[in-house]
């Protein structure tokens, strides 16, 4: 009782309902993930954060932030992709790494991102999310398509979760 009372006080000073990032969330998006990789040379990052954005940062710059800090900048064909959800500012980004963006502009990620948050917001967290990371392989796919990649796996595939 104690933890529930604690939880509804947490998600009404910070706007965040996060019951639904359980383990098997996160194994379910971690496998999402790794299946999302296959077949191109892009590289998947999904990070959830559960705090507010810090004073009036926005939400593209505290993408950054973690796209700088996770080294998703670092890979081979500047081809990484991160997906950043803000759970207290029910709020999500995609920021790609300019290899990316040179084939798929910054609007079509956009409209993925909007698509997904009316989704999420509708209940079914997991399955937005699974949805986005499948639509984002997709889009690598045709424009990194690579039956084997020679760089592997460069980054962690498991969801990078914020406190």
């Amino acid at each position: 009782m104690f933890k529930d009372l604690l939880h509804n006080l947490k998600n009404r000073f910070f706007g965040a309902d996060s019951r639904w990032l359980d383990e098997r969330a996160i194994a379910a998006l971690t496998t999402a993930v790794k299946n999302g990789e296959r077949g191109h040379g892009g590289e998947l990052r999904l990070v959830i954060e559960r705090r507010p954005l810090p004073g009036d940062t926005p939400l593209q710059t505290r993408a950054e932030r973690h796209f700088s800090t996770l080294g998703l900048w670092n890979t081979e064909d500047r081809s990484a992709l991160l997906i950043y959800l803000n759970l207290a500012a029910s709020q999500l980004y995609i920021l790609a790494d300019s290899g990316v963006l040179a084939v798929i502009p910054q609007n079509i990620w956009d409209d993925l991102a909007a698509r997904t948050l009316r989704q999420f917001k509708a209940g079914g967290e997991v399955a937005a999310l699974d949805s986005l990371i499948a639509d984002s392989a997709a889009l690598l796919r045709q424009h990194f398509g690579k039956p084997d990649d020679p760089h592997g796996n460069e980054l962690p595939d498991n969801p990078v979760i914020i406190e």
